[in-house]
């Protein structure tokens, strides 16, 4: 249906303009390919257990700070956010590099880039899947960071 409108449209604006029977206009592959993508990132056998350890280590910041002279609760917080930070960077970077070279390597994008889709669009859709790929992280660091400064508060004393 939209392949038959753009025709439409782009014989309207050029009268001797025919698209190719063997390659007709389709969508953007978006969103199949961002799925596939984050299936693949959270099958990575590094994801899981550096989110592990990641939000583990969060989650021992309390027990572990000394000597903060009073200022605990600050310090439990900001340690925890830049733990959790860092640890989204290098799984970031690690599924995004792994992602890409994977399919450039065994030939996927060469036959996807051949035949239906764009490089921009194969690129985003990797970015995003690499994206949606990390939302489990982001939540578990996310609830670690809380609870490590739930049990920072007042009733928690390391000093």
């Amino acid at each position: 249906m939209i392949g038959t409108r753009f025709r439409a449209i782009f014989q309207s604006l050029e009268p001797g303009f025919h698209a190719p029977a063997d390659r007709p206009m389709s969508r953007p592959r978006l969103l199949p390919l961002a799925r596939l993508t984050a299936l693949e990132t959270l099958r990575q056998p590094l994801f899981p257990l550096l989110s592990t350890v990641l939000s583990v280590a969060i989650l021992l910041l309390p027990l572990v700070l000394n000597y903060t002279l009073g200022d605990t609760l600050r310090i439990v917080r900001d340690s925890a956010l830049s733990l959790a930070l860092v640890g989204g960077l290098v799984l970031a970077a690690h599924s995004a590099v792994r992602a890409i070279s994977r399919d450039l390597s065994r030939g996927p994008a060469a036959v996807l880039l051949a035949t239906t889709l764009r490089r921009a669009p194969w690129f985003l859709g990797k970015c995003l899947g690499v994206a949606l790929g990390l939302l489990p992280y982001t939540a578990a660091a996310l609830l670690s960071t809380l609870l490590a400064v739930r049990v920072t508060g007042d009733g928690f004393h390391s000093d």
